[in-house]
């Protein structure tokens, strides 16, 4: 019989100045693989706790209240996307002193990509490399580091990586995240996405099979799906449980199998007819029949990655769409009922001045219900990344400014200002146009959509 373990589970806070003014007015919804992974080593009988460094206002000064709730563990594991990598180091040193005895093991993407970049810090033991509810379940049950697939850990002073994990085929098997470990209260997404509260973000599948050079994808690209009726299931339970209204679906491949989402748009209609969601789509993805039907099962918004107005850019970065793509689906979106949003970067390779007006011009064309507009990072792992380090344009290593609000590439073609101010004058030229102020605020639904907007605009205007 397994012994059972205590896990301290730590999502680190985003901090410092560079955060992008979207994350500061109040948007923030949980990463869903530390509950997940909470959730599978409960099934084993073993206990653990989570901390969201961000939704709780965790302090890296004063970190220790949060630290030992739970008492002392017998395992603490944190994870760390790039540009947190700083605040989870300063959390593992905290660890560190707290419970010098207790192992402490780091995963993520940054983790998966620069795996001795991480365990250069002597205060990381191990580091999970790809999924990691059965390594790290391994790790909690005593199994001996040189037999646990996908971990990367020190022996003699040298960093042994073993073999990769086989992925998980049946994503069905995962359990329910471990929603009652978060702080559900204190979660709202993204300002202009939603249509009810409360809102929950859930994910039904893992891996992308698109080769976009900005893109890391840790679950690979073979697209693998919880079935419709599972997520269902798991929609019904955060309704019954939470009062969840709306749902915020993260996949990058929504709306890529369509059988798939007929199955489950039909669902959504005989059983949840109450709730909205929210989805990604790509712009070739895309049909009117499948977007009909998304809205009829309650879906109002899709997000696009639109990315740049330019073919030259669009084609270099290894997109495969094209502008009048883009108007198709955003056309075709609308004609449904279904809000337009859109993702656009300022600042990949073989970007221009010239590139980047054509960029703003086609989101003030498309006249999208949302835009995102950010500054293009060259994240480890990324086909971006190893060019403009073979080419000798990355700017720094250091992970804070690996924000999508930084330059981290000096490109041949433009500078880092002139991408900053692209993505400055981008944001204001969209939000503060009177027809856009007019039109939101005829959708203005409740008081919170009122101070939503009302932050927006602050902060937009205030910008720098």
């Amino acid at each position: 019989m397994t012994t059972s373990r205590r896990v301290l589970l730590i999502d680190p806070p985003y901090l410092g100045d560079n955060i992008h003014w979207w994350d500061r007015v109040g948007s923030h919804m949980p990463g869903l693989g530390l509950p997940t992974m909470a959730a599978w080593l409960e099934r084993r009988g073993h206990q653990v706790q989570i901390i969201d460094g961000h939704a709780e206002g965790l302090s890296l000064a004063r970190p220790e209240p949060a630290l030992t709730r739970m008492g002392r563990p017998d395992w603490i594991g944190i994870t760390a996307m790039t540009p947190v990598v700083p605040q989870a180091l300063s959390l593992a040193r905290s660890c560190r002193l707290l419970f010098p005895d207790t192992p402490i093991v780091v995963g993520g993407a940054h983790a998966t990509v620069l795996p001795d970049d991480l365990l250069a810090h002597s205060e990381l033991d191990c580091a999970v490399r790809g999924e990691g509810e059965q390594t790290l379940t391994e790790l909690v049950e005593g199994v001996p580091f040189a037999e646990i697939q996908g971990l990367s850990w020190r022996r003699g002073g040298q960093v042994v990586h073993n073999p990769d994990r086989p992925l998980l085929e049946d994503l069905d098997q995962l359990p329910s995240p471990a929603w009652q470990r978060l702080p559900m209260g204190r979660y709202r997404p993204g300002l202009g996405t939603y249509r009810q509260l409360p809102a929950m973000s859930l994910m039904t599948g893992r891996g992308c099979p698109n080769r976009c050079t900005y893109c890391f994808n840790i679950f690979g690209r073979r697209v693998r799906r919880q079935s419709p009726g599972r997520v269902v299931q798991e929609i019904h339970l955060l309704r019954r449980d939470y009062g969840v209204r709306q749902i915020q679906f993260y996949d990058d491949t929504f709306t890529l199998q369509r059988s798939w989402l007929d199955e489950f748009c039909g669902r959504l209609v005989r059983e949840l007819p109450d709730v909205s969601w929210t989805c990604y789509g790509r712009v070739d993805r895309v049909d009117a029949p499948s977007l009909d039907r998304m809205a009829k099962a309650g879906c109002h918004q899709i997000c696009f990655g639109v990315e740049s107005g330019d073919p030259a850019v669009l084609s270099t970065i290894d997109k495969r769409i094209g502008p009048d793509q883009v108007r198709r689906a955003v056309r075709l979106a609308r004609q449904a009922g279904i809000e337009p949003r859109g993702t656009f970067m300022f600042g990949n390779q073989g970007e221009t001045p010239a590139t980047m007006q054509r960029t703003l011009d086609l989101a003030l064309e498309l006249d999208l219900d949302v835009a995102l507009f950010s500054v293009a990072t060259a994240y480890p792992g990324t086909a971006f990344y190893r060019w403009a380090q073979a080419e000798g344009h990355l700017l720094t290593r250091d992970w804070a400014q690996f924000d999508r609000n930084s330059s981290t590439v000096r490109l041949p073609t433009v500078d880092p200002e002139t991408v900053w101010a692209f993505h400055t004058r981008a944001y204001r030229r969209f939000y503060l146009r009177p027809s856009f102020v007019a039109r939101r605020g005829l959708r203005l639904r409740n008081l919170h959509h009122m101070a939503d907007a009302a932050r927006v605009l602050t902060a937009v205007s205030t910008w720098r």
